[in-house]
């Protein structure tokens, strides 16, 4: 398999930033899928055993494997078609599952009457092999998404964003919003949109918390203690009052932190990710100048 290729040698790689799996990157992941059931990579969950010898595998079996992936992701079509490109959920779930349950075979005898090999397998060096061509393909494709180690099919932006969302380690001081933070976080890069727009409530309860860290007479007053670390020169500091305002009134107007019919709902994946990371950016800042992160 190519790891590099000419295009992104010479013009840098495709942006990340497609949440949805276009027609031709779900044909890759399928023929990827076919290619290892041809192979008997599955077989190491999904045996096929030989005929003279009982336990021994010389294959995968299909079937079992279409009925136990159909058993978790009921509607799922299988086989799976190419030309019928699932849900981008689906399609994740489907590249989850065939994580789990692949492996590197190799021979270690030749079955000559029935013409066939008997297997032994790699877990660890299959899914390596699994994980490199998925992530290739939604590297090729420009998709967020990233297969881990773990299995876990994650969500990111640029590296940039996602150095500053991965990467910071909190000292904050309070217990409360060091786990307000962790689950905004682990919301934002999740797959399902969803999911991705309830990180907004959390990082929005993040900055109603972080208001009253510097423990003023009142919440205003500790607002304004927070606000004054953040920068010493007067215009700036005005600056990042007047963003602090405007933050807290999108929270109040859009659906993030109330539900009232009147609230103006975030409907748009663009729109959730420009909302968090914006916010996002002014606690970073406020949280390094008072010296509750790194």
């Amino acid at each position: 398999m190519v790891n590099s290729f000419f295009s992104d040698r010479e013009q840098g790689t495709r942006p990340r930033v497609l949440d949805e799996v276009p027609q031709t990157a779900w044909a890759g992941i399928v023929a990827e899928i076919k290619s290892r059931i041809a192979d008997a990579s599955f077989g190491y969950r999904f045996p096929k055993d030989c005929p003279d010898w009982n336990g021994v595998v010389c294959g995968c079996d299909e079937n079992a494997m279409g009925m136990a992936l159909k058993a978790v992701i009921p509607n799922v079509d299988w086989p799976l078609d190419p030309y019928e490109c699932q849900s981008t959920l689906k399609i994740m779930d489907v590249i989850e599952f065939c994580f789990a349950s692949v492996a590197q075979p190799s021979s270690y005898d030749w079955h000559s009457f029935f013409r066939h090999d008997h297997l032994n397998f790699d877990a660890e060096a299959g899914k390596e092999s699994f994980r490199n061509v998925i992530n290739l393909i939604f590297q090729r494709n420009g998709l967020a998404y990233e297969l881990g180690v773990d299995g876990l099919i994650r969500r990111f932006g640029d590296d940039v964003v996602k150095s500053a969302i991965s990467l910071p380690v909190y000292n904050t001081g309070d217990d409360k919003l060091d786990e307000l933070l962790a689950a905004a976080r682990v919301k934002f890069l999740c797959v399902d949109p969803s999911i991705r727009r309830e990180a907004l409530e959390k990082l929005w309860d993040v900055w109603e918390r972080l208001k009253t860290v510097e423990r003023g007479k009142d919440k205003k007053e500790s607002t304004s203690l927070i606000l004054n670390k953040a920068a010493a020169e007067p215009n700036l500091r005005q600056r990042i009052g007047v963003e602090a305002k405007e933050l807290t009134e999108i929270g109040n107007t859009f659906h993030i932190r109330h539900a009232e019919i009147t609230q103006t709902p975030i409907k748009q994946n663009e729109q959730v990710d420009y909302l968090f990371l914006r916010m996002y950016a002014l606690i970073l800042l406020l949280l390094r100048m008072s010296g509750r992160a790194k």
